[in-house]
């Protein structure tokens, strides 16, 4: 079998894996011996992914670039721990861990702006946090009674995911120096991605994910003559492959 080719992607995903090893004082695997939580490839790259090649299409080349990466990871990676929480038949003890252990990325990711002087981003990353805590209870109070509809869930999948993959997207962008405008556009194929995330992960229609993934791709035509299109190339082609 031919090894496949190794993108710059792939190495300052490794990059940001490395650090985020470092600041939890454990490899990343050992996460799963302390609570019962599965990262997949999607969970483990899809957020600091789409920084770094929003970054480097804006023309960014700087090492804030990981470290804003590695931000964004650990806020994913809080609100999936998070979620082992339940309200239903859980005792105390039993929660302790997760709530320890999110609260804990979390404050690792706010150390790691401090350190690597990226307190700008406090106030947007707060407010996604935010986002996402409020798509989290619109999901708890809808599926207490009833699935939700097809507009229901598409308005809960942007709050809980796309909201994060659209911030990574238009904060990488900002980083880069990218004029508002096309901050935007970033914003919002960074949405996009995340709603194909979503669905996949979710199981929803197909049409759902192919809708997504046409915008990332209008998107991407309309930035052409912006950014260097290659690393958006790579990020739009690790998305298909997770979501197909």
């Amino acid at each position: 079998m031919v090894k496949a080719k190794q993108t710059n992607l792939d190495k300052e995903l490794q990059l940001v894996r490395n650090h985020l090893n470092r600041e939890m004082m454990f490899n990343l695997e050992g996460l799963q011996d302390l609570i019962d939580v599965s990262m997949n490839e999607m969970d483990r790259n899809a957020c600091p992914a789409t920084v770094l090649a929003v970054n480097r299409a804006c023309g960014y080349r700087g090492e804030k670039g990981i470290h804003l990466a590695l931000a964004v990871e650990l806020i994913y990676m809080a609100d999936k721990v998070h979620t082992l929480i339940r309200d239903e038949d859980v005792m105390e003890e039993e929660t302790q861990y997760p709530v320890l252990i999110g609260d804990f990325l979390y404050g690792k990711y706010f150390l790691t702006l401090c350190k690597e002087e990226l307190l700008e981003y406090l106030e947007p990353l707060a407010q996604t946090i935010e986002t996402r805590s409020q798509g989290s209870i619109e999901r708890w109070l809808t599926l207490r009674d009833r699935a939700p509809t097809k507009d229901e869930w598409m308005g809960i999948a942007d709050q809980e995911l796309a909201s994060l993959t659209g911030t990574a997207a238009r904060l990488g962008a900002d980083l880069a120096g990218a004029p508002v405008k096309l901050q935007e556009k970033m914003e919002s194929m960074g949405r996009n991605l995340g709603m194909a995330w979503a669905a996949a992960k979710e199981c929803q229609e197909a049409a759902i994910i192919h809708d997504a993934l046409a915008q990332v791709e209008e998107i991407m035509k309309e930035v052409s003559d912006q950014v260097q299109i290659e690393p958006l190339e790579e990020l739009r082609d690790f998305f298909v492959r997770q979501c197909d």
